[in-house]
């Protein structure tokens, strides 16, 4: 059964591929109060540094099956390689004017487009020069699978590219997050609830 969603706020989805600092930004921007941040779930064992972070909800591949069938997620998906599934919840709109934030990988930007079609979204990016080294830390802080990511890491930055309304670098994270700030002042404007 299909669930359809009225859209009620405005929408921002953040992507970028793995290690370019997505959370890191999007920590900000939310203890900034520009944003208030919508976790998607996931199966993926939570990483050392993301005790505090609040863009994923992190279960068991056992607990996410129940969700799924409970009609929990709008969409779930996998992504490039990687094992590990995603669900899309609902959108809690928060009563601010602030966009709801979702972070996400490119290719499930169809999926919330789908149920909401007015959804912005910007890419966050860094060279790749710089990605690998945080990945391999990742890799031996917690096992994650490194040569997926690093494989599709140019694939996936492409097809971010074609979907972003903006694109973001994150050599500079206090830049990107003042760019960013300004792009939603801009962006959402028109758009307060």
């Amino acid at each position: 059964m299909s669930k359809t969603l009225i859209p009620t706020g405005p929408v921002l989805g953040i992507i970028g591929p793995s290690g370019v600092g997505k959370s890191t930004i999007v920590n900000k921007l939310a203890a900034n109060k520009v944003v208030h941040v919508n976790p998607t779930w996931t199966t993926r064992a939570r990483r050392q540094d993301e005790h505090s972070h609040h863009e994923h909800i992190f279960v068991s591949q056992t607990e996410f099956d129940k969700l799924e069938q409970a009609g929990s997620f709008l969409e779930v998906a996998t992504m490039f390689g990687v094992p590990h599934a995603y669900g899309l919840p609902p959108l809690v709109f928060s009563e601010g004017s602030v966009p709801e934030l979702i972070m996400l990988r490119a290719n499930l930007v169809p999926l919330l487009l789908r149920h909401y079609p007015n959804a912005v979204i910007y890419q966050i990016e860094d060279h790749i020069d710089r990605v690998k080294p945080r990945l391999e830390a990742r890799q031996t802080e917690s096992n994650e699978p490194l040569g997926t990511r690093l494989t599709h890491y140019e694939q996936e930055r492409t097809a971010g590219q074609a979907l972003a309304s903006r694109i973001f670098s994150s050599r500079d994270i206090d830049k990107a997050v003042n760019d960013i700030t300004t792009a939603i002042t801009a962006d959402f404007a028109n758009t307060a609830t």
